[in-house]
């Protein structure tokens, strides 16, 4: 028997165009559902119009078994090195990984993270 790690009821839906602008709410406002998730990781979830939906997988995508492409790699590197670096910072530390066998320490790196650090993500501790 599968282990139910928890079930979630659907209590409001919002759906949004791509540039953040609401649309009209879905289900028409009478939102109804439930997504149940068990232990292996599969989950099965049932909408208001009674549609079901079932998915598993076995491990997730970019482990061992399902690893990402180098592109695929590059491109998550950039959106989360965006988050915290400029775009320049991105480009500079990523090109400085190429050549990280070459690094005597780790003080290349550091320094490029903290020279190209976004000012809106500076925080004091």
């Amino acid at each position: 028997m599968q282990s139910i790690v928890g079930t979630w009821r659907l209590v409001k839906a919002e759906s949004h165009d791509p540039n953040g602008k609401p649309l009209p709410t879905p289900y028409g406002g009478k939102g109804m559902g439930r997504v149940t998730f068990n232990a292996e990781g599969r989950m099965a979830a049932v909408v208001v119009d009674g549609r079901r939906a079932t998915h598993a997988r076995q491990s997730h995508r970019g482990d061992f078994s399902e690893p990402f492409s180098e592109g695929e790699l590059r491109a998550k590197f950039r959106e989360l090195a965006g988050t915290v670096l400029t775009p320049e910072g991105a480009a500079q530390v990523e090109a400085a990984i190429e050549r990280s066998e070459d690094w005597p320490s780790l003080a290349a790196l550091t320094y490029l993270c903290r020279r190209y650090l976004r000012s809106d993500t500076v925080r004091e501790i």
